[in-house]
């Protein structure tokens, strides 16, 4: 009997301390829920109730008044307003993305492999986390945005494909993780959002639209350098839309081309235009209209297309004969003895088979130079030039080879759009000389201070599989180019941008 009543004693002092534990865990419940804006059901109400959506700055949309800012479903996070603290608090982790936002402690080396992580190059974002994107309010969506994120609980697949369609939605581009950025109105946005399948859906915030480059001058609303033409990339369909709200803005239109993933318009802009711009439905995505800038006896020992510099053949006898070649620099020399009647470009472009420059005959020399007067290679005194050796041989990696010529404009800027470059040398190989392997393209050139992968880069991976897509089949180019000296590392040795 006394063995029971020391049972019960202790029984009840077990119960005791447990109910002080659920106490202190309610409490600290309680608070944490007043901290964050109320109960689960409060902050799941919104513009789009029981959606994942999360609400656009100010103003209404399609489904009812918008509710309070950064109100979310589902338990992902929220986009909200930038107090100070908040703004450098965002900023201070990353010395070289300054104003990279994020709402997560977790490095790129797990995000990469979070299937709740929307990685976009100025956001990284954690759709798992309640904490929000510290988005500057003037960067902010104002109403329904037109584009949202869409990110699937796992990967995309035909189901994913099938609700977008359904819901309205027009599929743009893949964004990782598991994630893609579609045209839908709000309407359509709660719809998918209300899937099981689907982890989040998220504004895609004027913010998100701006390079690394303009995200400086865009947050802190100072103007754009003089003379600073910029690329705006459309959505499919947007441009009569963009085109008349540029003109309300002052801006000029001076080029426009195709990208994969919608119209290029390079326009002039007012130096106090970034956020109007950016805030423009129809707008996808604004970049620098950066310049194009220049960027070679033992270029075929390193590459071990001959065994060393002397050396009469190259490995396999391989000569470039029946080849023809691709270069767009600042034109080539056709009387130059080492390339002569091997030289080749359009009717119009004539002005291309001469070099002032120069540096696009030097490149020629080093992709098919015949090497026919290397003996004549000396310096003043008679001797071979410094570095090399007694009958070296200077001839090019395909010596028998010949080159299609396309100008590129380096004085005064891209006026020679990509577009033209991709469908002319595929025109010229496909459809002029009847073959059907792809073509090599050598682009010994960069965009100057261009470090992102923009537009510009886009395109020619477009290309690479296919560079005139409204003609049936594949017409592909093999493209080279130049890694260049442009890139900048960080003062503890480690790699910046890598190269160029």
């Amino acid at each position: 009997m006394r063995l029971n009543s020391r049972f019960w004693y202790l029984l009840s002092v077990l119960f005791f301390v447990a109910a002080v534990w659920f106490w202190l865990k309610g409490d600290e419940e309680r608070a944490r829920r007043k901290a964050g804006g109320g109960s689960v059901a409060a902050r799941r109400a919104g513009p789009l109730t029981g959606s994942k959506v999360q609400a656009p700055a100010g103003g209404t949309n399609a489904s009812g008044p918008t509710g309070k800012a950064g109100s979310v479903a589902g338990g992902n996070q929220a986009t909200g307003g930038v107090s100070p603290g908040a703004k450098q608090s965002a900023r201070g982790r990353q010395g070289r993305f300054p104003y990279r936002l994020s709402n997560t402690e977790q490095p790129l080396s797990k995000l990469g492999r979070s299937d709740t992580a929307i990685l976009l190059d100025n956001a990284f974002i954690d759709t798992a986390s309640r904490r929000p994107v510290e988005v500057p309010e003037h960067l902010r969506a104002e109403g329904d945005p037109g584009s949202y994120l869409v990110q699937s609980r796992h990967a995309l697949d035909n189901a994913f494909y099938g609700s977008l369609r359904q819901a309205g939605a027009e599929f743009v581009s893949y964004i990782p993780n598991n994630a893609a950025l579609v045209r839908v109105s709000a309407v359509g946005a709660g719809q998918l959002a209300g899937l099981p399948g689907i982890q989040a859906v998220l504004p895609y915030e004027p913010y998100y639209k701006l390079s690394q480059p303009l995200l400086a001058l865009a947050v802190e609303k100072q103007s754009l350098p003089l003379n600073s033409p910029l690329n705006v990339t459309l959505f499919a369909g947007a441009k009569e839309e963009v085109s008349g709200a540029l003109r309300d803005l002052g801006a000029a239109v001076i080029r426009e081309e195709r990208t994969p993933f919608g119209p290029l318009l390079t326009i002039e802009a007012p130096a106090d235009s970034l956020a109007e711009l950016a805030q423009l439905r129809g707008v996808q995505r604004i970049e620098y209209a950066s310049g194009r800038g220049w960027l070679n006896d033992r270029s075929r020992v390193r590459l071990h297309v001959s065994a060393d510099t002397v050396a009469p053949t190259n490995y396999l006898d391989l000569t470039g004969t029946n080849v023809m070649l691709n270069i767009n620099d600042t034109g080539v020399d056709a009387t130059h003895p080492d390339l002569s009647g091997r030289v080749f470009t359009t009717d119009t472009n004539s002005f291309t088979l001469l070099d002032v420059e120069g540096h696009g005959t030097h490149v020629a020399g080093t992709m098919i130079g015949s090497g026919g007067l290397s003996a004549t290679a000396l310096d003043v005194h008679g001797d071979p030039p410094s570095g090399s050796v007694t009958n070296a041989d200077f001839r090019g990696l395909a010596p028998a080879a010949s080159l299609f010529v396309l100008p590129i404009d380096l004085r005064i800027g891209p006026l020679i759009s990509d577009t033209y470059l991709q469908e002319t040398a595929a025109s010229n190989n496909f459809i002029a000389l009847g073959r059907t392997n792809a073509v090599v393209s050598n682009n010994s050139w960069s965009y100057v201070n261009a470090f992102e992968y923009d537009a510009a880069s886009a395109s020619y991976d477009a290309a690479v599989r296919d560079a005139i897509p409204e003609r049936p089949g594949s017409q592909p180019i093999l493209y080279v180019f130049a890694a260049g000296n442009s890139g900048f590392g960080s003062t503890n040795g480690t790699v910046g941008e890598p190269d160029s």
